[in-house]
């Protein structure tokens, strides 16, 4: 007699892929924003323009191929500098 064991199987799950990651961290931004960023001399320069836009920390690094460290910094200092002047 052969003794059945029971095994359970985890269900399988897809693990994402690099490229399928970096679509859904995507940002979007349009025509017109593309354009006045074109314009714009300076990294500090489109990275408040993009805050004003709405953006967030995160959304502007990713947008413009910085680190979160760079865009956090010039929006800080920023703050700082409104601070000081009151």
């Amino acid at each position: 007699m052969s003794k059945a064991t029971a095994t359970a199987t985890a269900p399988q799950t897809e693990v994402p892929t690099e490229e399928a990651k970096a679509k859904t961290r995507e940002v979007k931004l349009t025509a017109e924003q593309n354009k006045q960023i074109a314009a714009l001399d300076t990294w500090s320069a489109k990275i408040r323009y993009l805050n004003t836009q709405g953006y967030n920390r995160s959304e502007i690094a990713r947008a413009l191929g910085k680190i979160y460290q760079h865009v956090r910094n010039v929006l800080e200092a920023d703050i700082a500098k409104k601070k000081k002047e009151q």
